[in-house]
């Protein structure tokens, strides 16, 4: 029996076609049909935004076509087998802290400062915008019952889903980009999954990255991957998330590799990249 897995690509490791087609190609030669895909979008969210001056949630959901659909056609391709494109939305809370502090970085780098930025250091000035935490994935059931009943893969949660919160009258979009690996990670819990996969450009996760006492980390538990975020030896807003959402799940039983696609066959067999679980 093929176990469930939720496999979540980075937003700057697909920008365009030739990366998704990498990546997609490698994914599909490595993880067996079905499988359940979300992707980032903090780049192409950020320039659209730009382009276009939509609201935040339009955005997000304009990229999860736009990303999406070239996804599955790749993957397609590449398994020969359907696979489903499904508009996301993720349930957040408006009361939550990150709307007074933004911190998710979206679009492209600059040298020069500009409103609404963070600088990073060694890389320039992003922007950032609220990042929530994700409660529930409202598509979950209907992903579950695509996988049950046809078989088919599922491309789903893109930029983290599409930001909405509770209102007397329903649903109602909000102004925010949520981490897709958080989103990822409430996502495989809901579903029940074995496994999760999170795609990136590194081969695996370092402590302290980028600095002349770099570590490379092969193996953590949910405790001590969550010692280590708190001691703050990872990068927020980037590998920050991957980690506390890894930990997340890991905590259910489930198992996390952190690579990326060029080394996935050897992350799955616990030869590169850097695993979470309960035991290492």
């Amino acid at each position: 029996m093929i176990p469930l897995r939720v496999i979540s690509v980075g937003g700057n490791y697909i920008k365009g076609k030739k990366e998704m087609t990498r990546v997609s190609k490698s994914i599909s030669k490595h993880l067996k049909a079905p499988f359940i895909l979300t992707h980032g979008n903090g780049p192409q969210a950020g320039e659209l935004q730009e382009k276009t001056g939509l609201a935040l949630d339009e955005v997000v959901a304009l990229t999860q076509a736009s990303i999406g659909y070239p996804l599955a056609q790749e993957i397609e391709k590449a398994t020969s087998k359907r696979t489903v494109v499904v508009l996301t939305r993720s349930l957040v809370s408006e009361r939550d802290p990150a709307f007074r502090d933004p911190s998710k970085p979206i679009g492209a780098y600059r040298k020069k400062r500009f409103p609404g930025a963070r600088y990073f250091p060694g890389r320039g000035w992003r922007r950032v915008v609220p990042s929530p935490e994700p409660k529930r994935i409202i598509e979950a059931n209907v992903i579950k019952e695509i996988l049950q009943n046809s078989g088919s893969s599922v491309v789903c949660c893109g930029g983290g889903g599409i930001p909405v919160i509770r209102t007397r009258k329903g649903l109602k979009g909000v102004q925010a980009v949520i981490d897709k690996d958080l989103t990822s990670a409430v996502l495989a819990r809901q579903l029940k999954a074995e496994e999760m996969v999170i795609l990136m450009q590194e081969s695996c996760v370092y402590k302290d990255y980028g600095k002349r006492a770099q570590e490379r980390i092969s193996c953590m538990t949910p405790a001590s991957a969550l010692r280590l975020l708190k001691k703050g030896v990872f990068e927020q807003g980037t590998i920050a998330p991957k980690v506390l959402a890894a930990a997340r799940f890991a905590r259910t039983g489930g198992r996390v590799i952190i690579t990326n696609s060029e080394n996935l066959d050897k992350a799955l067999k616990g030869e590169e990249g850097t695993c979470v679980q309960n035991t290492c």
